[in-house]
């Protein structure tokens, strides 16, 4: 797929949706039902998406995974914790007015956060105002509350995170979330970056669900796994994450937003 700059990615986050027959949807449902057999028999509800840096695909694949989920039949809450550059508002036309962050300075309740997308079953709490401490915000009890609450109220809750190298917010999150995916850009992220995440969430004890491995060039991919396009695999927490750069599916190439 050729590589896209925002703001015209927020229509590749919603590709599922508009153009759900087209290969790379099908990709997105590839990484549906990875996530459903990975998370069947469990608790998990809440799933934080982390990526090393900017640019990787994270938001593309949130947005995405959500909508496949959504069009399963799942009810699924989207919630924006990227409150120093949100984007899922506009990739669902909504407004940024208020949010997240005005839920956990106290100004709003819960309920009032939550928005109605055009997708079915699919909601959206966008990130809003950027507050003066988004990391202290992210790991407050009202946090941990608001999850809960949402995890309640639905089948399952994804949350977008800030790059976890740049900013400490993801893993101050993965703290509160019952699961983490990670999304990489194999063609960009050097072996630091994704082992210094990979440090950073064993230390606080992050349940990582796998790994989404993006951008992989054909030759690189089992032919086992290839047929007409790179389809999706989230790699099991028992691999180590430099491994998932050996060989398995991929997710299309996706660039701008992260």
């Amino acid at each position: 797929m050729p590589k896209s700059e925002a703001p015209s990615d927020s229509r590749l986050a919603r590709i599922t949706y508009t153009d759900p027959l087209s290969p790379i949807s099908e990709a997105y449902r590839f990484l549906r039902t990875d996530l459903l057999l990975s998370t069947q028999d469990t608790d998990v509800k809440s799933i934080m998406v982390a990526t090393a840096k900017p640019g990787q695909g994270g938001t593309v694949t949130l947005a995405n995974l959500g909508i496949s989920l959504a069009m399963d039949g799942k009810r699924v809450i989207l919630v924006d914790a990227d409150m120093r550059r949100p984007c899922l508002h506009r990739i669902f036309k909504a407004s940024n007015e208020f949010g997240l962050s005005n839920v956990l300075a106290g100004e709003m309740e819960f309920h009032e956060s939550v928005l109605h997308t055009e997708v079915d079953n699919l909601f959206l709490i966008p990130g809003g105002p950027t507050p003066s401490n988004p990391s202290e915000l992210l790991g407050s009890h009202r946090m941990r509350a608001l999850v809960e609450w949402l995890s309640d109220q639905s089948d399952y809750v994804l949350l977008d995170t800030p790059a976890a190298v740049a900013f400490t917010d993801a893993v101050v999150l993965s703290r509160v979330v019952d699961g983490v995916i990670l999304v990489v850009r194999a063609q960009q992220v050097p072996r630091g970056a994704e082992e210094q995440v990979k440090s950073m969430l064993a230390k606080a004890n992050a349940n990582i669900l796998g790994v989404v491995l993006n951008d992989v060039e054909p030759e690189n991919v089992d032919s086992y796994y290839y047929h007409s396009h790179y389809y999706p695999h989230m790699w099991s927490k028992r691999l180590k994450l430099s491994d998932s750069f050996a060989s398995g599916r991929s997710l299309p190439p996706v660039n701008g937003q992260d």
